[in-house]
């Protein structure tokens, strides 16, 4: 596979990483591992996929699409995918009246962010 992915699996309420995905069938299946190493086969329909953005936090880590990231001015901000500008984005407060949205790459060049968490995860 020669994009990097990870997936939300809805009923589980967690982040795990997607090794294969077999198309050859109407209904999908991808072949996932979990945090604790046991590989398993899921329906397309049991998870939303999470691109990798192709950018890393301040630590290295990779950024996929829907992690939250932080910096020392502005906590838990949601990556997205503009399906209109065909990038990833951020929205973020300014003011207390004021959303800004800018390109992630753009917001991690301004400000030395972490990823903390993703906002699917409950």
């Amino acid at each position: 596979m020669d994009v990097k992915l990870k997936a939300y699996v809805i009923k589980e309420n967690c982040i795990v990483d997607v090794l294969d995905i077999d198309n050859s069938r109407e209904d999908a299946t991808l072949q996932v591992k979990y945090k604790d190493g046991a590989i398993i086969t899921l329906g397309k329909f049991a998870v939303k996929i999470l691109p990798f953005t192709r950018c890393y936090d301040k630590n290295g880590k990779e950024i996929f699409e829907d992690d939250l990231i932080s910096c020392n001015i502005h906590k838990n901000i949601r990556v997205f995918f503009d399906e209109e500008d065909k990038y990833y984005k951020v929205r973020y407060r300014k003011s207390q009246l004021c959303f800004m949205t800018c390109s992630l790459s753009r917001f991690l060049g301004k400000y030395k962010c972490k990823v903390v968490g993703n906002f699917n995860v409950k």
